[in-house]
């Protein structure tokens, strides 16, 4: 056992509470490497293809464009309102996973998008719009909890 694991479990023995608070912690950080790993995934395997997936639905480059910068601005503006939203919702935890699942909700309609007729470009601008926007918003408490969950010493 090397030293810094040894200083840990002296100080959780001294704490009896504190060794369940460590537990929640541990677990917390097992789940934000999948988290972590499934929006890798989700970027890589669907944000990466937006525009290709409108130049296949033949749009005009002025809409390429805009597919390629509007979300991303109206994400970005969008992480103004964090704090609105997590008052709203009472907690980071309940704010966050809830957005999460919004934001993955959106390949659905983005799926779809082929089906909507001929304004199916602007459809598609629409909706990852609100992807980046549900994805954006919650950026700024997601730090802040992993920040809460790293201590200083581990993030190196």
């Amino acid at each position: 056992m090397d030293e810094k694991t040894w200083r840990l479990k002296r100080k959780l023995d001294e704490h009896p509470g504190k060794r369940e608070d460590e537990e929640k912690r541990k677990k917390s950080l097992k789940y934000s490497i999948w988290d972590g790993s499934f929006a890798s995934a989700m970027s890589g395997f669907g944000e990466s293809f937006f525009s290709a997936f409108a130049v296949f639905l033949k749009a005009s480059n002025t809409q390429i464009s805009l597919l390629g910068s509007l979300p991303q601005m109206l994400g970005s503006w969008s992480q103004r309102l964090a704090e609105r939203f997590i008052n709203f919702f009472k907690g980071r935890k309940r704010f966050i996973c809830s957005f999460a699942f919004l934001q993955a909700l959106m390949y659905i309609p983005i799926a779809l998008v082929f089906y909507l007729g001929e304004f199916k470009v602007y459809y598609l601008l629409l909706f990852s719009c609100m992807y980046y926007f549900f994805g954006m918003v919650l950026g700024s408490a997601w730090t802040s909890w992993m920040g809460d969950l790293v201590s200083a010493e581990e993030r190196g």
